[in-house]
């Protein structure tokens, strides 16, 4: 894989959790910082293929559907505004049943779907 460069700012408070944690290890704050990005994405890249194994195509565009009809930013209880939102007596079960990161990653890839 290429190494690319990135600049980015962080909070101070981020900056100091993730000394806390690098601490533990290397103490190398970039490679903590990589390697908690990638465990975040494979979480995310888990937890959104569960969602959409859980729903039909019908299911997920629905969701798609009334997504697009609100304008809220992503809630911190994802999985109970996913179900206010929707409203649909097939899909709120099979999001009650989706863990939280599942129901974060939906939220996240039906919001850039649109």
């Amino acid at each position: 894989m290429e190494k690319l460069n990135v600049s980015y700012y962080l909070s101070e408070r981020l900056v100091s959790k993730i000394d806390e944690r690098s601490g533990q290890r290397s103490g190398n704050r970039s490679r903590q910082v990589a390697d908690d990005l990638g465990r975040f994405y494979d979480l995310l890249d888990a937890g959104l293929h569960a969602a959409l194994e859980a729903l039909t195509s019908d299911e997920i565009r629905s969701l798609i559907s009334a997504l697009k009809s609100q304008q809220i930013p992503s809630p911190v209880g994802v999985k109970s505004a996913l179900m206010d939102i929707v409203k649909h007596p097939s899909i709120t079960p099979k999001i009650a049943a989706l863990d939280d990161i599942a129901c974060f990653a939906l939220w996240d890839w039906a919001r850039t779907n649109r």
